[in-house]
């Protein structure tokens, strides 16, 4: 049984928490210590039990909380060089037990087997995970302004898909609160995804056995809950796959429990 739990998701912070049979793994740590264990604990999880934290990239909300690792020195983090470089430059310092691994180079984690791969964004060198075990398999891509043909190829035959609907391109484009300027990078190829981009790339990949979506990195002024979930319905409506349920990610609370077996 692979369960996961998505711990937060915006621009305030991100973490997800996978649970294998013989591996626990963080994707991004950009909450506090003392709020990444505090979220930890709300869904019965020591944090000193965690084997590994996976880096998609060096913006702030995703590294916030790596000064965790130093409180837990068995933990493992993992990155490319370029991304662990500006971590460094960023911080003045490495990740406590730096591993790295190469874009597109699979590497194992007890008996889960994680292939990193190259999204758009603007960061140095941004990735998504395609994670397997025992037959089953999650991809997670958050942080991506563009759907290039390899991030269709990983996320296809998923068991559940954790994908960014980050904007509404409506309210972005019309919101008075932000300038045009971050307009422009938002809606960018090295921005973020928009609800009906999310949609479209959903319909695309679905299939019977794909069990459980994740909508994240929902924006808190420019998007909804609702209307990220009524445009992913609305491109599985239209490729028959309505049945697959949809939860989106909240900011300030800790998701619900995914079971896949």
């Amino acid at each position: 049984m692979t369960r996961l739990w998505i711990l937060g998701s915006g621009s305030g912070g991100n973490a997800i928490y996978l649970s294998f049979a013989n591996a626990r793994i963080l994707i991004d740590i950009g909450f506090s210590p003392r709020q990444l264990s505090q979220r930890l604990e709300q869904i019965g999880v020591d944090p000193a039990q965690i084997d590994a934290v996976l880096i998609s990239h060096e913006h702030t909300d995703h590294i916030k909380g790596l000064k965790f690792l130093k409180y837990h020195p068995k933990v493992f983090c993992y990155t490319n060089r370029l991304t662990a470089e500006a971590i460094e430059k960023a911080t003045g310092s490495l990740p406590h037990n730096l591993r790295l691994f190469s874009n597109g180079d699979p590497f194992s984690i007890a008996d889960v087997t994680i292939n990193p791969f190259s999204v758009l964004h603007d960061a140095i060198d941004p990735v998504g995970f395609e994670i397997l075990c025992n037959g089953l398999k999650v991809a997670v891509a958050t942080d991506l302004g563009f759907i290039t043909g390899l991030i269709r190829e990983r996320m296809k035959d998923c068991d559940c898909v954790i994908i960014e609907a980050n904007h509404d391109e409506n309210l972005l484009k019309n919101t008075t609160h932000r300038p045009w300027s971050l307009k422009q990078r938002i809606l960018g190829k090295t921005g973020h995804l928009s609800n009906e981009s999310a949609g479209k790339l959903l319909a695309e990949i679905a299939h019977e056995r794909l069990a459980k979506v994740v909508l994240a990195h929902i924006s808190r002024d420019c998007n909804t809950p609702d209307l990220a979930r009524s445009a992913a319905e609305k491109h599985l409506r239209k490729a028959g796959m309505s049945h697959i349920p949809i939860i989106v990610a909240k900011q300030h609370e800790v998701s619900e429990k995914i079971e896949l077996s």
